[in-house]
């Protein structure tokens, strides 16, 4: 048996662990989608534009060529 306080911390502690390779996987899997997206990579030359961004940005325009005008 320890102490409250401690196991309290300790589980917080791990629980944000566990958050914090969760999300780590997710940017590497992202990163690893912009290698094979030609659009993506394209888009990343933008300053300040990453994997994150470039991706949303490519799946919500999906066709460019579909919108008849810039309005």
């Amino acid at each position: 048996m320890g102490d409250p306080t401690l196991t309290f911390i300790d589980e917080a502690l791990l629980a944000t662990h566990a958050f914090l390779l969760r999300e780590f996987d997710m940017f590497e899997k992202a990163r690893a989608m912009t290698r094979t997206d030609r659009r993506a990579r394209l888009i990343m030359l933008a300053n300040g534009v990453r994997a994150i961004v470039a991706l949303t940005y490519v799946s919500a325009i999906d066709d460019p060529l579909r919108s008849s005008s810039s309005k």
